[in-house]
């Protein structure tokens, strides 16, 4: 549903070669904020709901949530939640003590205040929540404030969500992460020493020290590389996929 950092691709009023050649080609190149629709065969459910939310949901035509998940209170996670102040079927929002009023707040309507059909769960570290056949383990990640990665398994099939996190990763998470099908880094920059997000270097590192099956790279911004210069880069890793907005996989 978007692949980019906080300042999405291209960032206004940048004049760096990856924002102005993304101006002038757009395709993958351009990348809206990260946020990842789930789709199961009852349901959907989103992950995170990024600021152009209303556009990207109109654009895949999806009509129907069933939850939406929270990985934390940055503006560039939560804020398209404004746009669900108009909705007019049930929906169960998921996230963390200090998200739940942020999530509160932006569907709030002066007419309505908060829709009657709106319910909130407040997320505890690896306490699972039960959708279904569909089980979703939310797990704390280190990052500027209090988040939250989430292991989606349905049917014997794992999706690991890492979500904005440094490279500090637990003995539980690194376990997980070699028994999953697919992991998903948000890594916003090539090889730069940052305090709150993974690098793709860093991933890279987990490969040479343990064996993941399967790893799809998002939440990447303008001091990234390029798109085509990322998969080129990264072509000898067979198990590596660059995100793009629109990008679809099947577990």
């Amino acid at each position: 549903m978007g692949t980019g950092a906080a300042e999405a691709i291209p960032a206004i009023g940048c004049q760096c070669l990856h924002c102005r050649e993304a101006r002038l080609k757009g395709g993958r190149m351009a990348r809206k904020r990260s946020s990842v629709l789930i789709k199961l065969k009852d349901a959907n459910i989103l992950l995170d709901s990024h600021p152009e939310i209303q556009q990207t949901l109109n654009k895949y035509n999806i009509n129907d949530i069933k939850a939406i998940f929270l990985s934390h209170r940055h503006f560039d996670h939560t804020s398209g939640l404004h746009e669900f102040k108009f909705w007019n079927k049930t929906i169960n929002f998921y996230g963390g003590k200090d998200v739940i009023p942020i999530a509160k707040k932006y569907v709030k309507s002066e007419e309505r205040k908060i829709n009657k059909n709106f319910h909130f769960y407040e997320l505890k570290d690896k306490q699972a929540v039960n959708l279904k056949n569909l089980k979703i383990i939310p797990f704390e990640v280190e990052h500027k404030v209090p988040t939250f990665g989430f292991l989606f398994e349905e049917n014997g099939k794992k999706l690991m969500h890492f979500s904005d996190s440094t490279a500090r990763l637990s003995y539980w998470q690194i376990e997980q992460m070699q028994k999953a099908n697919i992991v998903v880094f948000h890594t916003t920059t090539y090889d730069k020493i940052a305090s709150d997000h993974i690098s793709v270097k860093d991933v890279l590192n987990l490969i040479s020290r343990y064996k993941i099956e399967n790893i799809v790279l998002t939440h990447i911004n303008h001091t990234n590389l390029t798109h085509q210069k990322l998969v080129k880069k990264l072509s000898p890793y067979n198990n590596i996929v660059v995100a793009y907005d629109g990008l679809e996989i099947t577990i």
